[in-house]
């Protein structure tokens, strides 16, 4: 593909691929993660008998399921991410994965599946895009990121997985030095399996979770260092076939950068009518403080408006030390507003208090850019 593209100029049909992997909706659950290991798939398109598309049945949806048997029907664990067309743009297709949090998404025409993109088709594109070439990984990566150590099972590597919304974790020594990276491709395979022995409590065919330890079941990491562009980042997670780049300083991670980062930015960039807004990696048992969060968000973007026309808010909680049962929050936000794009980020062990401040932080940068830009005009019209 050329080199310096606009997001515009990219679509569904220059990136889907076309020989598909699909299952038919009466698999059974052992034999789809048979084939997602085979094939090293996420997720993969469903199609009734008659060859028609049903949805998807992903890697998430099963491992967030609990005691979920092996002989359960795929037509039970679809989900059913938006449709897309040959001509949906970079940026529509980033939005549709975010939307959906899907990874793959089907490409119809008249309910018959004619191809797929996933977020590794999009991420494989990017070093050609010319509006990533001045934008650091900093400003998009998770901050602070939660690691297990080498000698820790793979019980607490899926426990955090599933409650911090990440793929990957990073493995640390003693030291907190970076040693490997471990994601739910890794543990899967250990997480169903046949106990036989009676007398320690297991009947035959009885699905158990193996705790063993995650150095045995981590792979190499892939690092960038801090400074480095998003486009450099996309180019090392195509070039090794990866999902998330570990940024480090002095041999210690300090942030992931991840695939879902890169689609969050370009989604940012989309031409939208209408603000878009998406909260994630709160718990879903708390309405409560979702509605609390949202209403902070709510009254600091009503005064960013008064300054400039905000289209696209994302921000993504992450949770740390849950096991202690006293968590410390770390707030990533990205805000597009009059085709720019601004970042904030706080932390606390108080997550309304980290809410405040993040917020707080982009309307003072949204206020100083407005400034900046006056300052430029005025100088403009002087010469």
């Amino acid at each position: 593909m050329a080199k310096n593209l606009s997001m515009d100029e990219i679509s569904a049909k220059d990136l889907m691929v076309t020989k598909i992997v699909t299952v038919g909706c009466d698999s059974l659950l052992s034999e789809v993660i048979g084939k997602m290991n085979k094939q090293v798939f996420h997720e993969i398109p469903v199609l009734d008998s008659d060859g028609i598309y049903m949805g998807l049945v992903s890697f998430d949806s099963i491992i967030k399921r609990r005691n979920l048997p092996m002989t359960a029907r795929v037509r039970n664990l679809l989900s059913i991410p938006p449709e897309v067309t040959e001509d949906d743009n970079l940026s529509a297709l980033a939005e549709k994965m975010l939307i959906s949090g899907v990874r793959a998404l089907p490409v119809l025409s008249e309910n018959r599946l004619v191809g797929i993109v996933t977020r590794t088709d999009v991420v494989q594109v990017l070093p050609s895009v010319k509006d990533l070439k001045d934008v650091s990984v900093e400003s998009i990566m998770s901050h602070y990121p939660l690691s297990v150590k080498e000698k820790d099972g793979i019980i607490k590597a899926k426990s955090l997985i599933r409650e911090l919304h990440e793929q990957i974790i990073p493995v640390v020594d003693d030291y907190d030095r970076l040693t490997g990276v471990v994601g739910i491709k890794d543990i899967a395979p250990y997480l169903w399996g046949v106990k036989t022995l009676e007398k320690n409590g297991w009947s035959d065919g009885e699905s158990y979770p193996p705790n063993i330890e995650i150095k045995s079941v981590m792979h190499r990491p892939i690092t960038a260092p801090l400074g480095t562009s998003v486009g450099n980042a996309a180019q090392l997670m195509s070039e090794h076939s990866i999902t998330s780049v570990i940024v480090v300083e002095d041999n210690k991670p300090v942030g992931v950068v991840t695939q879902l980062n890169l689609i969050e930015h370009i989604a940012s960039a989309m031409k939208r009518e209408e603000m878009y807004i998406q909260i994630t990696g709160l718990s879903e048992e708390n309405p409560l403080l979702f509605d609390s969060i949202y209403t902070i968000i709510q009254n600091s973007l009503q005064r960013i408006a008064k300054v400039t026309v905000p289209t696209f808010f994302s921000m993504h909680v992450a949770q740390y030390n849950i096991e202690t049962g006293a968590s410390k929050y770390s707030i990533r936000i990205i805000l597009n507003a009059s085709k720019k794009s601004f970042y904030a980020k706080a932390h606390d062990w108080n997550l309304m208090k980290a809410t405040d401040e993040a917020m707080n932080v982009l309307e003072k940068m949204v206020r100083k850019d407005k400034v900046k830009k006056r300052d430029m005009d005025r100088e403009s019209k002087r010469d």
